[in-house]
Parts: structure tokens; C-alpha cells; sequence
């Protein structure tokens, strides 16, 4: 299935030659997201590719209960010592510090608060000497140190508003940019699914061995990994063999023992991330096999947009009315001025016929515009937002 969705976001993602030739906001695979919509309306259950569609659009408000759930995410006790609650940006980094050279980070694709951590270890982990950034998402074609702003076709979960933060964070920081995913054509069988794990895993490993670890002796890396890909140790798999992902290749590989964080598996407490402590029997059998579990609060809805989006400095802002539609489906990107049509918009929201929902953005000057399946794009409005004092 990767393979097939990269070249759909690398076609998709061609430069465009003018305003007739834009395509639309998503790649043609995702672009079923308003039907995606409808059926969570419905209080049908979306399957995983179409909550990651909700989660492109800003939609967290419809996805938030079946993300968050307590089957899906329990809740775990949190770390703490001397009766304080452990922070986990203060571990990581207090970690990192006499961990190897790798920090490896995962997220969930379908859920972008998952990214907010990432992008507050970014500094804290330049700081101290890491440098390089590799990520799941990266096409060929990014871009090792510029430009300044995210373009559409450096990656495919990248697309997403807050992961445009984090590449714009990066770039800042002077980050380097090295792709890992595996590209090639598949060989092993699409019936035969451990066989295709076990080659994607291998080829990930091959390239973060081949283009960074051994031709750069001594740089400290930053990856940036979905999912499961950061298990250290082989996992039992439901057709009676091991499954070994693409961390524990790589640890065996370099000789370096990463210091692995999931935030995927559970859910905080309290609101706010948390270490989860993993005392009891049940949490230890469903934690993955990494140095660290955070658990991430379930995100609260304000005015349709997770309030996790205010705490990176965002504001509220009332969409335009003229790019408001009330007899079809709608997205609504909003870009920096500065920033071209291909760069990844600073928000993108989903909005159904009539619905009113807030853009939220951070201080600056910004080009809004439209897209709907029947007119395409609409000219562009560009405003000002500046940020109040709410004390």
C-alpha cells in the first residue's frame, strides 16, 4: 500500500505550471474525504484511511471519541518520583542527553496532536548537538536544508497544517532533511503479510544505514516514525512467527541502542502528556516494547478545533464570508503571504454546506481561499491576524 500511495502524492504533488493546472487540496486517493464525513455523521465507524483524511482537514472534532476511545486508548497511571508527576519533555531530553545517537519519536497518522511533542523536542534536542532529521513521511524529493517553508511535495503525511509546523520548526533550526522509506518496487507477495513487512522494515534500515549513519560518523539523529516501526525487540505476530520492526533491525545494524518513544498506545489521565508508570500487568502486556510510553491527553473541542491547536500560539479566525458556501462541501486552506501555493497551508479545514467553523492561526498575514469539487479553487482573500492578549 505505501508504495502505491507514494507515487499517487508524487503525481499529485508535480509543480504546478499555473492557477488552471492547481490541483486540488489532497491527492485524488484522499479526496473522498466529504463522503468520509458524511459517514462519521451517520455515527458510522471510519476505517483507519479515512479518519487520517478527517485528521488532512481539521477535522479533529469528528474523529476525537473513536481515536481516544477507551478501548482504543486506556488510560495508564503516570510516572512519578518523589510524588511529581515525571514530565516527558524534560525525560526525553534529560534521556537523550546520555542515550545514543538516535531518538526515535512515533506518531499516529490519523491523529495530529501526536505531532505537538516532536515539534517541543525539536529545539531542546538541537540544543544538544542532533542535527539530522529523518522522517516516515519524506519523498526523494525533499530537500536537505531548504527552502524555508514545507512544500506539498516533500512527504504524504506532511500535507497535515501541524506537521507543516514542525518542517517549518526544522527548517529553522537547520535540521538536515534525509529521507528513509522504502521505494523501491515490492517484490514479497501483497497475500503474504509478514513478508511484506519484514521487506519494508529491511529497506528502512538499509537507507538510514547507508545515507546517514555511515557516512555520517558521530551525527545524532532525530526519527521521526509511525506506529509500530519503533519496537526494539521482535514481537509475536498473529500468524505464529516474529515480526521484527524496523528499530530492532537497526539497533542490531549500527550497534546503536536508540531511545525509542510511543505515543500512540495510551491515553493521559489528567490533561496533560504523561510517562505511563506501566506498573500493573495489563498495561506492561499492551505497551510496545520501547524506553518510553507517553500517554496523550484526549484532545477538548472548542468551537469545532482542538484546543491542543491554541497552545502553538493560534488563534481563532473568522473565515471570510464570501468563501463560505451553503450548498456544497467545502475546504478552506489558509497559507502565509510569503508562502507559495504549493507550500503546506498553515491550517485546512473541512467545512459542510453552511457550517461555520474558526481557521486557527498564528499572528501574521495570511492568503485564504476555497475549494469545492464544482467551482475549484476561489480567488484568494489575504488578511491580517493578530494575536490578543486574553489575560
Amino acid at each position: 500500500m505505501r508504495w502505491v500511495t507514494m507515487a499517487v502524492a508524487l503525481a499529485f504533488c508535480a509543480p504546478m505550471a499555473g492557477a488552471a493546472e492547481r490541483p486540488p487540496p489532497l491527492p485524488d486517493m484522499f479526496m473522498d474525504v466529504f463522503e468520509a464525513a458524511e459517514k462519521v455523521s451517520d455515527r458510522s465507524k471510519p476505517w483507519f484511511q479515512s479518519r487520517q483524511q478527517l485528521a488532512m482537514v481539521g477535522r479533529d472534532d469528528l474523529i476525537v471519541d473513536l481515536l481516544y476511545s477507551p478501548t482504543a486508548r486506556p488510560t495508564c497511571e503516570p510516572l512519578k518520583r518523589s510524588g511529581e508527576i515525571v514530565d516527558p519533555l524534560s525525560e526525553i531530553v534529560a534521556r537523550a542527553k546520555t542515550s545514543g545517537r538516535i531518538v526515535m519519536l512515533n506518531e499516529a497518522h490519523d491523529d495530529a496532536q501526536t505531532r505537538l511533542l516532536i515539534i517541543r523536542v525539536m529545539q531542546p534536542l538541537r540544543d544538544l548537538g542532533f542535527s539530522v532529521y529523518a522522517a516516515e513521511t519524506f519523498m526523494r524529493s525533499v530537500g536537505s536544508r531548504s527552502p524555508k517553508w514545507p512544500l506539498l511535495t516533500d512527504g504524504f503525511y506532511s500535507y497535515e497544517p501541524a506537521f507543516g509546523e514542525l518542517l517549518r520548526l526544522a527548517r529553522r533550526l537547520d535540521f538536515e532533511f534525509v529521507p528513509y522509506e522504502a521505494d523501491e518496487p515490492r517484490k514479497a507477495s501483497s497475500d503474504d503479510v509478514a513478508a511484506r513487512i519484514a521487506e519494508r522494515e529491511t529497506s528502512q534500515t538499509r537507507n538510514i544505514m547507508e545515507r546517514i549513519v555511515a557516512p555520517k560518523p558521530g551525527a545524532e539523529i532525530l526519527i521521526h516514525v509511525g506506529h509500530h516501526h519503533l519496537i526494539e525487540q521482535p514481537v509475536k505476530n498473529s500468524l505464529g512467527g516474529e515480526t521484527r520492526w524496523m528499530a530492532s533491525r537497526l539497533k542490531e545494524a549500527s550497534g546503536i541502542d536508540p531511545l525509542t518513544v510511543d505515543q500512540t498506545t495510551f491515553q493521559s489521565p489528567i490533561d496533560q502528556p504523561v510517562i505511563c508508570a506501566l506498573n500493573s500487568d495489563v498495561e506492561k502486556r499492551r505497551a510496545l516494547a520501547v524506553d518510553l510510553t507517553v500517554a496523550l491527553p484526549k484532545p477538548k473541542i472548542s468551537n469545532g478545533r482542538p484546543i491542543w491547536r491554541r497552545s502553538m500560539g493560534q488563534w481563532d479566525v473568522t473565515i471570510p464570508n464570501r468563501l463560505l458556501s451553503t450548498k456544497v462541501w467545502s475546504i478552506v486552506e489558509a497559507r502565509y503571504a510569503s508562502e507559495p501555493a504549493d507550500a503546506v497551508p498553515a491550517d485546512r479545514l473541512l467545512l459542510a454546506p453552511g457550517e461555520k467553523l474558526p481557521l486557527v492561526l498564528k499572528p501574521g498575514t495570511y492568503r485564504i481561499e476555497a475549494w469545492t469539487r464544482e467551482s475549484g479553487w476561489s480567488e484568494p482573500i489575504e488578511i491580517p491576524v493578530i494575536g490578543i492578549d486574553r489575560r
